[in-house]
């Protein structure tokens, strides 16, 4: 029920009486276009030119009606680049005081950062502008996770300056014997140097920093022409420390119990990825002692009949850290399980602040739209992609929930339709209150139901960012159908626009899963053969200058394949049926060059 601008809806309905007529709401200049009937259904096309909430209205059966509530947004990539370029020029602070080099909230209220000097006063101080939790930590590992997929020069220098003054300055000061502990203090309290505040408990914050040092290693290994103030490999071991004082560094008891341990928590879906990079890099005594530690977190998750427990009774934080210790341990059971609860938290109402919104314990009227939103998307897009079989309704729903869910959170980004005014373009609100009234945190305040301070939005953004693919289906009532982007059939083959917002992954669920994913650059058009025996991908540049992309290929048909761009010389590469990595592909500059994988 959220739409980017660049995006069309469709919508199919049906009643007993039929459909009389469906209309937009008069002034929003909202185009609807009839597609005929299909399975009983009557299907049309959507458009919505402006920003911001839009009805539209179905009147059937004699008279009778009913509203549907969507919400139109920017391309998702505009928004992408705009939050990013928010946080590293206006969210980050820079002053001699201890929280140097902190992204810190921003108040759309008064049009400015929420500093410890500059506070408006409401809530718990330490929390809302301490530049750390979910609030403080969240804003870099979204802005790295972005520099991994479009790098920035000033971008990696704002979170170089991040890590430098507010992380190891700050947060990470803590030594013993000379040797930096790479515990985390809870937040930024007012003291500059030493914390008075010296608990290092919270399990949570490591792991949004453990990602976002993750993220520079990437950023640094990829793209030579970028300067990152570090070695690659000096990031991933401060992420490893990060994740090594997590398990072994937090004294107990703690008030939230030996959270590292016990707990599910937001951001765990690295692990994989950080074992992989650390066994790369020959840092196998590091990977062999993190692995000792999720095992023993694997254990301790298995052995409970709902291990979704979390800081708080009802909660939706954990889903994510159990799903992927599921899949990295085989536990198939439990991964169904976790995507078994987590769509039942989420709306099915076709209302844009419900639809795909997950709902916790706060309450469905005044927490919609949060991080979870968007987080849990990726975990249940996961789940699609690696167990789920596409035949049947039950996969076309979860379809529908799990794009609605990723789409949805996006509408947290102002791009005027919460604030037109100039300050605030390309800042976030935490989340939308539906229920009408002051704020549940009272101290915020609400815009038209937006709440003016950032929060943790940040979090969801990164969720989403990972999740970002084009997901081709054929969908049992409306046929070929992609989300995320075009798809049209033409003389056998699929040709797809891309319109995540990252443009470098796709999946075609109706071939097989057949999936396609680039590093190191964009594509604007991709052509797959019905047979998947000739893939066609048109490349965008992503780095000033030259750069020589990776494709990485699943479920390709066995047998060979040349590889040419451009048409010219080839070399050819095998499938068994499993996953073909085509390491860089050639060194290229500039944009449009066709990437041709055809069978031999």
């Amino acid at each position: 029920m959220v739409v980017p601008q660049d995006t069309k809806a469709t919508l199919a309905v049906r009643a007993k009486g039929g459909i009389q007529q469906v209309g937009g709401e008069s002034g929003k200049n909202i185009t609807v276009t009839a597609r005929g009937t299909r399975k009983g259904y009557t299907l049309y096309d959507l458009a919505f030119p402006g920003l911001g909430a839009h009805q539209v209205t179905v009147r059937y059966d004699n008279g009778r009606q009913s509203v549907l509530q969507y919400y139109s947004v920017k391309p998702i990539e505009e928004l992408v680049t705009a939050h990013a370029t928010f946080l590293a020029t206006k969210q980050q602070a820079r002053t001699a005081r201890g929280y140097n080099g902190a992204y810190l909230q921003w108040d759309m209220s008064r049009r400015k950062q929420i500093t410890w000097d500059d506070y408006p006063g409401g809530g718990w101080k330490e929390w809302m502008a301490g530049g750390s939790d979910d609030l403080g930590l969240a804003p870099a590992a979204f802005l790295s996770e972005k520099n991994v997929s479009a790098p920035n020069q000033n971008e990696v220098a704002s979170l170089d300056y991040y890590i430098e003054h507010f992380l190891l300055g700050y947060l990470q000061g803590r030594t013993e014997n000379g040797t930096r502990t790479y515990q985390v203090y809870r937040w930024y309290d007012g003291q500059d140097g030493t914390p008075k505040d010296q608990g290092v408990w919270r399990a949570y914050n490591y792991v949004h920093i453990a990602n976002t040092y993750l993220n520079l290693y990437k950023i640094a290994k990829r793209y030579p022409h970028i300067t990152t103030r570090l070695t690659a490999t000096e990031y991933l071991l401060m992420g490893y420390r990060t994740l090594e004082a997590m398990f072994t560094k937090i004294p107990q008891p703690t008030p939230i119990g030996d959270a590292a341990h016990d707990l599910g928590l937001m951001g765990e879906l690295l692990h994989p990825d950080m074992l992989a990079r650390l066994r790369e890099e020959g840092r196998s005594a590091e990977a062999q002692r993190l692995d000792g530690f999720l095992q023993g977190k694997r254990d301790k998750i298995f052995a409970q009949e709902y291990p979704f427990a979390s800081e708080m009774s009802i909660d939706t934080t954990g889903f994510e850290a159990c799903y992927t210790l599921a899949k990295m341990y085989g536990n198939t059971a439990l991964a169904a399980k976790v995507t078994r609860a987590s769509l039942a938290a989420r709306g099915n109402q076709p209302l844009w602040y419900f639809y795909g919104s997950d709902n916790r314990h706060m309450g469905e009227s005044w927490w919609n739209l949060g991080y979870e939103c968007q987080l849990g998307a990726w975990q249940q897009q996961d789940y699609l992609y690696s167990y789920a079989t596409t035949s049947g309704g039950e996969f076309d729903e979860m379809m529908r929930s799990t794009y609605g869910a990723y789409l949805a959170g996006w509408a947290n980004i102002n791009a005027g339709q919460i604030s037109a005014d100039a300050a605030n373009i390309g800042t976030a609100s935490w989340q939308f209150q539906s229920e009408k009234g002051t704020c549940n945190y009272n101290w915020i305040p609400l815009l038209d139901g937006w709440w003016a301070w950032s929060g943790e939005a940040d979090l969801g953004f990164w969720g989403a960012l990972r999740a970002a693919t084009v997901n081709v289906v054929e969908d049992r009532i409306v046929g070929l159908y992609a989300y995320g982007g075009e798809v049209t059939e033409q003389n056998g083959a699929y040709v797809i626009t891309p319109k995540d917002g990252v443009r470098q992954r796709l999946a075609l669920y109706n071939k097989g899963k057949f999936g396609l994913q680039i590093d190191k650059a964009r594509f604007t058009r991709a052509q797959v053969s019905a047979d998947l025996r000739d893939i066609r991908v048109t490349l965008q540049s992503v780095v000033t200058g030259s750069y020589s992309p990776d494709i990485t290929l699943r479920n390709l048909p066995a047998g060979t394949y040349q590889v040419s761009v451009n048409g010219g010389a080839s070399r050819s590469v095998v499938s068994n049926g499993g996953e073909v990595v085509v390491k860089d592909v050639r060194t290229l500059t500039g944009n449009g060059h066709v990437v041709r994988v055809v069978a031999m």
